[in-house]
């Protein structure tokens, strides 16, 4: 997540930053493929993916913001990540337990107030952990809290079903799977005008040897 320009903020996935990422503005929040990603959807010849208006306010002073979800799935063959390998400003937390789901929630907050005014508002929600919080060039603040949450809901295990439904990634030998070093799915929509989005990380085992028809 990070501020940039006249009251920009955009979010993204580390690994896709450079390809994908979702923007939101003062009126209008849009996830879309960037420049740099020459993708352009064939129907529409355009990188939008989704626009949504910027929801209401909750409370007087505070807005709602994306909502992430990483789904325990149960992999089987989780991928090494050293600590050492990723920069030190990279936070971690405990996964949820299996069929759970952690959950990072954004919410905007309007230009002068404090850091105890939000975790006042967090109290009345659910019982969350503050991450941290991100000034923006208007005035307002972002802040990202995240929690557990236990078991996932309908709407989610669907999403989560779909996305896993008949997915691989083919390689041509067994150095190749060796050398895969991750693996995740992301998808986008949104819940009551809330963009929503699920972040799945896959073990090892969707990495698979392609059969020899398949090779070329």
């Amino acid at each position: 997540m990070w501020a940039e320009g006249p009251g920009g903020v955009y979010l993204a996935a580390r690994m896709m930053a450079g390809k994908y990422k979702l923007s939101m503005h003062k009126s209008v929040w849009r996830s879309a493929y960037t420049k740099e990603s020459e993708f352009a959807f064939p129907e529409t010849g355009s990188r939008l993916h989704k626009e949504w208006p910027r929801p209401s306010e909750f409370e007087p002073g505070w807005t709602r913001g994306p909502v992430v979800i990483v789904p325990n799935i149960g992999m089987k063959e989780p991928f090494l990540i050293r600590a050492n390998d990723e920069p030190k400003s990279v936070n971690w937390f405990e996964p949820a337990p299996p069929d759970g789901k952690r959950v990072f929630e954004l919410v905007f907050s309007a230009p002068g107030i404090k850091a105890e005014e939000f975790r006042s508002i967090l109290a009345q929600v659910r019982d969350g952990t503050l991450v941290g919080s991100l000034p923006v060039s208007t005035g307002e603040m972002v802040w990202l809290y995240t929690w557990v949450d236990h078991p996932l809901q309908p709407h989610e295990r669907a999403v989560v079903e779909g996305l896993l439904k008949d997915v691989w990634v083919g390689v041509d030998s067994d150095s190749g799977r060796e050398k895969a070093k991750s693996l995740n799915l992301l998808w986008v929509g949104d819940i009551e005008g809330i963009p929503f989005i699920v972040d799945i990380a896959l073990g090892r085992e969707y990495v698979v040897i392609k059969p020899q028809e398949r090779r070329s």
